[in-house]
């Protein structure tokens, strides 16, 4: 009868965790136009981080940092510029992501395998502050809450079809 008992407590703990898990991640999660799931997690001043892939396969997943301040003028090959970016207060990490107008991408291919820079630290983070240096050199400080990383990553990688996850486990 105890041992009954302890499983049955033991189970209820075990969902009640994973509840409160849930209700705590600040991770929202959409589908893409292409059918595969995105996660993104924004903030007051309109900006977003957004994971997703515009196809399955593997290296095709990537991080679209969107900022409502412009970024960069379109150009033919988006330019590579610098970020700053902090985890829970802890040391800057400096690396560089393609600009776009509005938005600094984030990859995880052969020619530019930055996506960990971003991905790596996150997973167990709560909050990442970043600074992006735009071509006007205005710099642009975004802070984002990101508790619950580690599910929205592995979730999008594992949807993309994407074994080249820089944080699976």
């Amino acid at each position: 009868m105890k041992k009954t008992t302890l499983m049955a407590l033991g189970a209820s703990l075990a969902l009640a965790a994973g509840a409160a898990h849930a209700q705590t991640s600040a991770w929202g999660y959409f589908e893409g136009e292409n059918g595969l799931l995105q996660a993104g997690v924004g903030n007051a001043e309109g900006q977003q981080i957004i994971l997703k892939c515009d196809e399955d396969g593997d290296n095709k997943v990537y991080a679209a940092i969107h900022s409502p301040d412009s970024l960069a003028g379109a150009q033919q090959r988006p330019p590579a510029r610098d970020v700053k970016l902090q985890f829970d207060g802890g040391r800057i990490v400096d690396t560089r992501f393609r600009f776009h107008p509005n938005t600094a991408i984030a990859l995880n291919n052969r020619r530019e395998a930055v996506l960990a820079d971003l991905l790596g630290p996150m997973v167990d983070a709560d909050e990442v502050t970043m600074w992006l240096d735009p071509e006007d050199g205005t710099e642009i400080r975004m802070i984002f809450t990101v508790t619950g990383a580690r599910d929205a990553i592995n979730r999008v990688f594992e949807s993309c079809g994407d074994s080249a996850n820089p944080v699976a486990r």
